[in-house]
């Protein structure tokens, strides 16, 4: 498997033969992926399915409690004008455990009344306020490949998302994404970073990435996702890195 930019990273050893090291992040295809539609019927646990069906989500595969600390107070903010209720669906429930700790105020001043986690047979809840509305967790746990790409495909935006396959699979079906990079894709993420400089929103945006200032960086998040601009932005900077992706092949190749 390619991983971008893992010859920069300590662990880098020449002798591996699990990874194929130093690739930028436009050459050799690694953008271009197969489109694969799915429905709600594709997807394998009857659970989801049915939570699903039901409700609009948010699909958040993260790996550090600070990102999802932005994504989460983020979405709240966003959002802390409507009613709907939200959802967040994510395989790993844990990493929010913290923000929710410490920030009722903040969930009581976005009207968010309640908090209800949905982890494998248990269901907890937890209230902010008399009025508002419900913010609802799902844990989902490991999931199949199929059944990721089917919650990424019908998630909301922006999703969440962490690794080198993850962030393919987002730009390949041309999800306006939030990043929460290891610490081996650092390189690739500071080239993506660079690549936005032409679309100042998305810079700004793309900066939150870093997680330097969570306390802050949520409400950057906030504001960029509520205008409908910054989602266009984002589709037309998706599709021309991956033109230049394809673009790198075809040279390549010739």
């Amino acid at each position: 498997r390619s991983e971008y930019g893992f010859i920069q990273n300590e662990d880098y050893s020449p002798k591996t033969k699990a990874i194929s090291l130093g690739l930028h992040f436009l050459e050799y295809g690694l953008l271009k992926k197969k489109k694969i539609f799915h429905s709600l019927d594709d997807l394998s646990d009857g659970f989801i399915k049915d939570f699903v069906k039901k409700n609009p989500f948010y699909f958040c595969y993260l790996f550090t409690k600070e990102a999802a600390k932005t994504y989460l107070l983020g979405l709240a903010e966003a959002f802390k004008t409507s009613d709907e209720p939200l959802s967040i669906l994510t395989p790993d429930v844990g990493l929010f455990f913290e923000t929710i700790e410490q920030n009722h105020l903040i969930f009581k001043n976005t009207n968010i009344k309640n908090l209800v986690v949905y982890y494998k047979e248990h269901t907890c809840q937890l209230d902010f306020s008399k009025k508002g509305k419900t913010l609802t967790l799902v844990h989902t746990g490991a999931l199949l490949h199929s059944d990721f790409l089917c919650l990424l495909h019908l998630s909301n935006e922006p999703v969440g998302i962490r690794g080198n396959l993850s962030i393919s699979e987002a730009i390949c079906y041309k999800k306006a994404f939030f990043y929460d990079p290891l610490v081996h894709n650092l390189p690739f993420y500071y080239e993506l970073l660079s690549q936005t400089k032409a679309y100042p929103s998305l810079h700004c945006f793309f900066k939150t990435f870093k997680k330097n200032q969570p306390e802050k960086d949520f409400m950057v998040f906030a504001k960029a996702i509520r205008r409908k601009s910054f989602f266009e932005k984002f589709k037309v900077f998706l599709e021309k890195i991956k033109k230049r992706s394809e673009e790198h092949t075809s040279e390549l190749q010739s």
